[in-house]
């Protein structure tokens, strides 16, 4: 056996092994990936704000983040991202407070808002997380949408 060694033999994944899977051989060597940890809910893509060129215009999905560790096994220890959950996301001017914006989203899915350039705060409201029987609320993220600029702002609420 090389690679990382087994610590978690329930949970850690077989990298690569040789021979191939389906050969045969009197000796099998296997590499397997080092056990890692996590989150419950990892929250978005990281590096945000995403600009890149493009419409002027907002993307934003809503996360959760946070919740007991759990235990995985891949390569580099990466994972792919959960997706977005379902809601009501909401842009505000932030000089003014004004609402911009209003667009609901099933599970998954991101909201894109045509915006004139300038700041914005982006909140939302979970439709299928509660907390005491009320549906949890995003943190208000502020961003700065530049003209021909494509901006992915997402927003995220923390659960212990």
């Amino acid at each position: 056996m090389r690679g990382a060694p087994v610590k978690q033999p329930l949970i850690q994944t077989v990298a690569r092994q040789r021979p191939r899977a389906g050969r045969r051989a009197k000796t099998v060597t296997i590499w397997v990936n080092p056990p890692c940890f996590r989150t419950g809910l990892s929250g978005p893509p990281g590096g945000e704000p995403l600009v890149k060129p493009g419409p002027t215009e907002l993307v934003s999905g809503l996360f959760l983040e946070g919740g007991p560790l759990v235990p995985f096994s891949s390569p580099h220890c990466a994972f792919a991202p959960e997706p977005s959950w379902a809601g009501t996301i909401e842009v505000s001017d932030h000089a003014s407070g004004a609402q911009i914006a209003r667009e609901t989203v099933a599970q998954g899915q991101l909201a894109t808002f045509d915006l004139a350039p300038g700041t914005y705060d982006i909140n939302g409201t979970f439709a299928q997380a509660h907390s005491d029987d009320q549906p949890i609320h995003a943190l208000t993220q502020m961003v700065t949408v530049s003209a021909g600029k494509t901006v992915r702002q997402d927003i995220t609420a923390d659960v212990p």
